[in-house]
């Protein structure tokens, strides 16, 4: 399979000009769609910035019908206990907040 890169998502796509997703991803099955937003915040990310990530996620339309979702964020302060209570209870969202 050829690569699969952000630029082919974005044209298949139609979230709004001016509005990003930091991580986009496949793998070479074409079955799993990582999807990611980078933080560089003096204070913890919230849930909020999950809640936007999914907004955005349902306006990209590749492979839609079959494709599994993930959601990964980085933050450069750590997460809110609401966020990490929802990754604790969701198995597709991974937290990532060890710069070292």
């Amino acid at each position: 399979m050829p690569g699969y890169y952000r630029r082919d998502l974005e044209q298949q796509s139609s979230y709004p000009p001016g509005s990003e997703i930091d991580i986009a991803a496949v793998d070479s099955e074409g079955k799993n769609l990582i999807l990611g937003e980078c933080k560089f915040r003096r204070e913890p990310v919230g849930a909020g910035v999950l809640w936007d990530l999914e907004k955005k996620s349902a306006c990209v339309s590749w492979n839609k019908q079959e494709r599994r979702l993930w959601y990964i964020l980085f933050s450069a302060n750590g997460f809110t206990e609401e966020l990490k209570q929802l990754a604790r209870m969701r198995d597709d969202l991974i937290l990532c907040d060890e710069l070292s």
